[in-house]
């Protein structure tokens, strides 16, 4: 009889291994730091705009940003949206805990979901963190319950965020 934690541990051996094997970094130079550095503080910006700041030509600028996009450093422009404004006051951290067999299918209800900010993979005792938000504690529970009702056989402990501290998820170390 193997071990109750060795799958768990299978698992994260595995995430592991995958996490290494997919990681693909960039060399980027300081110029392109200061590019991704202006477009993370205002995506708006017009490559002119963005040549003036750093003295060079649009074309570079354009060039380098079409590199930036092309490579996924560059994954999107969005604006930054102040949730509480709209009416979403409740934060929760969710950890769930689920079957290796019904992975795919947890990531796919979490994804499709527009309450959900972020889904992470971990390791440790839990399987994944997920942020979300909410609007009241009743929405939060009939997520909560369409979790456990489409999925079944899932763990999930929430924890409500009482006050932000920080919530900023623009890079600011390149």
């Amino acid at each position: 009889m193997l071990p109750k934690n060795l799958k768990r541990y299978t698992f994260v051996k595995t995430s592991l291994r995958l996490l290494k094997n997919t990681s693909e970094h960039l060399s980027i130079d300081e110029t392109d730091k200061k590019i991704l550095r202006l477009v993370t503080a205002d995506s708006r910006l017009s490559y002119r705009e963005i040549s003036r700041h750093l003295g060079l030509s649009t074309n570079t600028v354009i060039q380098r940003i079409g590199k930036l996009t092309a490579n996924g450093v560059i994954k999107s422009y969005s604006a930054d949206i102040d949730m509480k404004k709209l009416g979403y006051e409740l934060t929760a951290i969710i950890e769930l805990i689920a079957p290796k067999f019904i992975a795919r299918k947890v990531l796919d209800e979490l994804s499709a979901s527009p309450n959900v900010f972020g889904i992470y993979y971990t390791t440790g005792n839990i399987d994944m963190v997920i942020i979300a938000k909410f609007r009241n504690i009743d929405e939060m529970n009939t997520f909560l319950n369409g979790l456990h009702a489409k999925l079944g056989d899932i763990r999930t402990e929430t924890k409500i965020v009482f006050n932000t501290v920080k919530e900023d998820f623009k890079p600011t170390i390149v």
